[in-house]
């Protein structure tokens, strides 16, 4: 069943409290309308929330809803119905984006300029004076960089989402003297060194490096 982490959580609490003041306008109990699942009531939501905001493109309506799918099943432990999720999606399409004229424009991802990853990979080798747990993550953080850039693909999504575990598994199995010792240049322990534990380093550096990009020119 739904086992939601602390950031799709954060996400869902905005879109409960519309559904919460939605049933407050519609006159309906919140959690009784939302365990009857049924389609007419979603739709009614949708329509509100469209009306009642400055939404304008397809795409960010789906957003909502899928959030509140996700809210759905998190409250009733639960998935929603596909027949519904089915009849809900094709209303958006065929009726809701008509009603008020959203646009189904799809914004094109394109990928990091050569002279803005020129410019981070130069900061990344020759200017960056942070210690990493290793150097070998230098040079794997600048293949994830050079692989991000081309592809127009968060670093995070190249690396895996495993930080909870990552910090503690980094407190589990790595020891102090083992990081002095590759501080120092010593090779290190294949043993001790987590690999969900670079990972994390990785991923959190990659995300550093792209959010300063426009910084370094």
């Amino acid at each position: 069943m739904a086992n939601h982490g602390a950031n799709t959580k954060r996400m869902t609490r905005p879109e409960e409290g519309r559904w919460i003041e939605f049933c407050r306008a519609a006159k309906l109990e919140q959690k009784e309308s939302m365990e009857a699942c049924k389609a007419s009531i979603f739709k009614a939501y949708l329509f509100w929330r469209t009306r009642n905001s400055r939404i304008k493109k397809e795409s960010s309506i789906m957003t909502y809803w899928n959030v509140l799918s996700m809210v759905y099943a998190e409250r009733t432990k639960r998935y929603m119905d596909g027949g519904v999720l089915y009849d809900i999606g094709n209303w958006i399409h065929t009726s809701l984006t008509p009603e008020f004229d959203l646009d189904t424009s799809k914004k094109e991802k394109s990928g990091l300029f050569v002279e803005d990853l020129d410019l981070i990979l130069h900061y990344h080798f020759v200017r960056d004076e942070e210690l990493y747990t290793h150097e070998r993550l230098r040079v794997q953080l600048a293949l994830i960089l050079i692989v991000a850039g081309a592809t127009a693909t968060r670093p995070d999504a190249l690396i895996a989402r495993r930080l909870d575990r990552a910090i503690r598994e980094f407190h589990d199995t790595i020891h102090a003297e083992e990081v002095d010792r590759q501080i120092q240049g010593t090779k290190p322990d294949a043993e001790l060194l987590a690999p969900s534990e670079t990972e994390y380093e990785l991923r959190e550096r990659a995300e550093d490096y792209f959010k300063a990009g426009k910084d370094l020119r």
